[in-house]
């Protein structure tokens, strides 16, 4: 856990340790989307990150760090009220390796989450933003196309 770091702290961690594999800056308000930033330039080989209870970060900072996460395994945004449909999208051409993805409480809809119905072969997503229609539809999809996700949600 790192609580209470600055973007240029978070920086300085990224930069000094280039074989981190798992991050945890959840609920730090001070961080700001130069943090995604600074994962996207220094923490390709993470694989596990969790960002969640920040509403500092934005869509596009979350897309610039996807492009670079070619090891990202895990990641859990639970929270990040400001991340949207757009992320979903990012997730959906850069998170091949993605096995793990919580979105609960975020500004993502259902129908962004039918987006990603064709990339979520095994990947676990945690969510409480969907609705008895799009949840039965996405149970649909997924029996339909044999798919092994795993949907939890609230």
């Amino acid at each position: 856990d790192l609580d209470g770091l600055s973007d240029s702290s978070v920086e300085v961690m990224l930069s000094s340790c280039p074989k981190l594999k798992s991050v945890n800056v959840n609920n730090n308000m001070m961080l700001t989307s130069k943090t995604l930033d600074c994962f996207a330039r220094y923490g390709q080989g993470i694989a596990s990150l969790s960002i969640g209870g920040n509403a500092n970060f934005d869509d596009e900072a979350m897309k610039n760090m996807l492009v670079h996460a070619e090891s990202l395994i895990k990641l859990k945004m639970s929270g990040c009220v400001s991340l949207t449909d757009a992320t979903l999208q990012s997730i959906t051409h850069y998170g091949a390796a993605l096995e793990y993805l919580d979105i609960c409480q975020t500004a993502t809809t259902a129908n962004g989450l039918l987006v990603l119905k064709h990339e979520l072969r095994g990947v676990e997503l945690i969510c409480d933003n969907l609705g008895y229609t799009a949840q039965e539809e996405m149970d649909d999809h997924l029996l339909r196309q044999n798919h092994t996700s795993r949907f939890r949600c609230a």
